[in-house]
């Protein structure tokens, strides 16, 4: 009896010290629900012009409507404020790095895409080698770790090495591959280098694409079985070339030293197997003819000779009166030549490999070393509609034409 008292009494206290209860919850209000059963968005404050508010909720999906289905949620995308730049695709190249027609191709390249490609390159380590022999072999060497690291990376390859031989089959597969020329007499590594050669030409089917500069080279690749060959030309900065058609050719001439009563004959670089030394023979001698000649001059030819920045190339060329080509080597397209041609040189071309298309293309004839001496006078006395022709023929070969058919062959690839 004392035990049920005393446990009463507790239970008591216990209730005087509890808060009092709360009021009765009236009935609760809903929102407003869709015909579609999605409840309307909640006000969101002002936001800044061309931005998205941040989502929320992330992951998360709507509740079915009752007896429905749910809506897949709409997919927020982000955006970047009116202006900014669009997102580039990635692609790896070589090193444009070089004086060659082949680097200059690819700087041109990187320049004209830049604005919608994100170019990532690779050392071009055979261009630093100063021992010419086996250069290609240490450079395919010491290229394979970084190769190798390149199989998972995203984006696209624009390649014109011979290091396509060290893609896995799955990066030749987004790979484009660029055959400038091809020639045995430049093989530093034979006789391996041919056979090297040889297997990537059989590789190129496994390419996403296959350039050239020529229609020469198309044909070359065809008949070695690779049936897809696209041909973008080099393309010229016509702005370039046209402030040199305007330059004064009287200041061009007192700039170099030339007399007035004097034929300036330009006979393209003076390298190996470009044929500088054999025009040179043919004039040797010949009064009031004077051969001139650009490059870093590796057969050492004992001529009015030049190795001068870009500008002032050009401006040579405005001085000259003719031009005259002939190498021995099967080169791409010849930049030097064509170059002449669009500063108004009438031209002697010999019509090797690529050389045959350029001189079909513009209208000129080949030279004739027998008779060099007279055929550079005929051609200084060609008619100015001639050259005007050949302008025409070559300066629909611009920045924009090159950019509209690489950004065309890129976007198929990536």
């Amino acid at each position: 009896m004392l035990g049920g008292r005393t446990r009463l009494a507790r239970e008591a206290g216990r209730a005087a010290t509890r808060a009092p209860p709360r009021p009765p919850r009236g009935p609760r209000t809903q929102p407003a629900r869709s015909r579609s059963g999605l409840r309307p968005p909640r006000a969101l404050p002002p936001q800044p012009a061309g931005l998205l508010p941040p989502a929320r909720g992330r992951g998360r999906r709507p509740h079915p409507p009752p007896g429905g289905t749910a809506h897949a949620a709409p997919r927020r995308v982000r955006q970047t404020p009116t202006g900014a730049p669009p997102v580039r695709r990635i692609a790896y190249s070589m090193e444009p790095v070089g004086r060659t027609g082949g680097r200059a191709y690819l700087r041109m390249l990187h320049e004209v895409t830049s604005a919608e490609v994100e170019w990532r390159t690779v050392p071009d380590h055979k261009r630093t080698y100063r021992v010419r022999r086996w250069r290609k072999l240490r450079h395919l060497t010491r290229l394979a770790p970084t190769v190798r690291a390149l199989d998972a990376a995203p984006g696209v390859f624009v390649w014109d090495d011979l290091s396509l031989l060290l893609f896995t089959p799955r990066m030749r597969a987004r790979t484009v591959f660029v055959l400038h020329h091809y020639e045995p007499l430049q093989h530093d590594s034979a006789p391996v280098e041919a056979l090297l050669w040889e297997r990537l030409f059989g590789m190129l089917p496994q390419c996403a694409a296959v350039v050239c500069v020529a229609p020469y080279w198309a044909d070359f690749l065809r008949a070695r079985g690779v049936g897809d060959v696209r041909v973008i030309h080099n393309a010229f900065d016509m702005t370039e070339i046209d402030r040199a058609r305007a330059a004064d050719r009287a200041a061009c001439r007192a700039e170099f030293g030339l007399p007035p009563d004097t034929l300036a004959v330009y006979g393209g670089k003076a390298v190996h197997w470009k044929g500088a030394d054999e025009v040179a023979g043919a004039l040797a001698g010949v009064p009031g003819v004077w051969l001139i000649t650009s490059g870093s001059n590796t057969i050492r030819l004992d001529s009015a000779h030049y190795d001068i920045e870009r500008a002032r190339y050009l401006r040579l060329l405005r001085a000259c009166d003719v031009g005259v080509f002939a190498p021995r080597m099967r080169e791409g397209w010849s930049r030097c030549a064509a170059e002449a041609l669009l500063l108004g040189l009438p031209c002697l071309i010999r019509p090797v490999a690529g050389l045959g298309d350029l001189a079909t293309l513009t209208g000129q004839p080949s030279p004739d070393l027998g008779r060099l001496a007279a055929q550079v006078r005929e051609r200084a006395d060609a008619p100015d509609g001639e050259a005007k022709a050949a302008y025409e023929a070559l300066a629909r070969f611009d920045r924009p034409y090159f950019a509209a058919a690489w950004s065309d062959l890129l976007a198929k690839t990536g």
